[in-house]
């Protein structure tokens, strides 16, 4: 059994919320996981630690923008279940 930690889960959530949408803020993941701003940041950091360069931050817009092809990042799929993004 492959056991991911809850930092990994929210940070491949993040990567696929911003896949799909073109963009990230640290208030999508306070409001899906109900996270401090400073977790989600972490959270942010490590997405960026574990897949490089998908994404850029946009200063003016204060969110960061997919600048990658795919996700890479492991995912269970009771996680869009549990942030309401099941269907999404």
């Amino acid at each position: 059994m492959n056991t991911l930690s809850i930092e990994h889960v929210r940070a491949a959530w993040a990567e696929r919320r911003a896949a799909r949408s073109g963009t990230i803020k640290r208030t999508d993941i306070v409001t899906a996981f109900g996270v401090s701003a400073a977790t989600a940041s972490t959270d942010i950091g490590y997405l960026l630690k574990h897949h490089a360069g998908c994404l850029e931050y946009d200063h003016a817009a204060r969110e960061y923008r997919w600048t990658a092809i795919r996700p890479k990042l492991e995912l269970p799929e009771w996680v869009n279940d549990l942030t309401g993004e099941a269907g999404k």
